[in-house]
């Protein structure tokens, strides 16, 4: 390739990348799955036009440093327009403790199967039911970004708990984050045992012994016994 159609073709693939770029900038813009991946691929032939045209010119003449900073920059941005499309927004039903995850694309109006999980206010006896149910449903779900789980988790917490990561932005690298750090409050045995006695001593006394007492105490009775025996050997002491 002699220098004068390399310097063309650089020139054509710098263009191209404008053009992205541009398209990314667009004020009032709608964006769509396909035109962004569209525009990966595209990215990525003009970097390869670009590297092919750029290494025929003497090197003192290279643009490479400056066409990889805005290539990179590029690139990053159309995967987080790509990424945000696919984060689902969550919808809580107060009447049934159930989260409805919806899509945001204003093109779809597809729903994802509703998660039941009842949320977790911070008391340590709730904690095992909570967490088994959170991490089969969402946590361990392959099909979920950390974004999506994030907003799962921020939803499905009360009080306390939600205090502890409501200053961690919502990211795909923050998610592991927050969740360790409920982990580490809540996932503790000898707290979740406590709490479980102290439910079970803390019964109210009933002077009427009728059927409805009695079912009250058998039930909380058998809350406390399955929770004791759920708890994990391996939570955190």
């Amino acid at each position: 390739m002699d220098a004068e159609t390399a310097t063309v073709l650089r020139g054509r693939a710098k263009a191209a990348l404008t053009r992205i770029i541009n398209f990314i900038d667009k004020n009032d813009q709608t964006f769509d799955k396909n035109d962004i991946r569209n525009k990966l691929e595209k990215l990525e032939l003009t970097y390869t036009e670009f590297d092919k045209a750029d290494a025929a010119l003497p090197i003192e003449s290279s643009e490479m440093e400056e066409f990889e900073t805005k290539y990179y920059e590029t690139k990053a941005k159309l995967q987080n327009i790509l990424e945000n499309l696919s984060v689902r927004t969550y919808v809580y039903n107060d009447n049934s403790d159930v989260f409805e995850n919806v899509t945001n694309m204003k093109s779809s109006n597809f729903k994802l199967p509703k998660i039941n999980i009842e949320r977790f206010s911070g008391d340590y006896k709730n904690w095992p039911s909570f967490k088994d149910l959170y991490v089969s449903l969402v946590h361990d779900n392959m099909c979920l970004s950390n974004i999506q789980k994030f907003q799962y988790l921020r939803g499905l917490l009360l009080s306390e708990p939600a205090n502890i990561i409501k200053h961690i932005p919502i990211t795909e690298t923050a998610y592991n984050e927050a969740w360790e750090k409920l982990l580490a409050r809540y996932d503790k045995k000898k707290q979740i045992i406590f709490s479980l006695i102290k439910t079970f001593m803390e019964q109210p006394s009933f002077n009427d012994t009728n059927s409805h007492n009695l079912r009250n105490i058998a039930d909380t009775s058998d809350e406390v016994i399955r929770g004791l025996k759920s708890i994990d050997t391996k939570s955190r002491v």
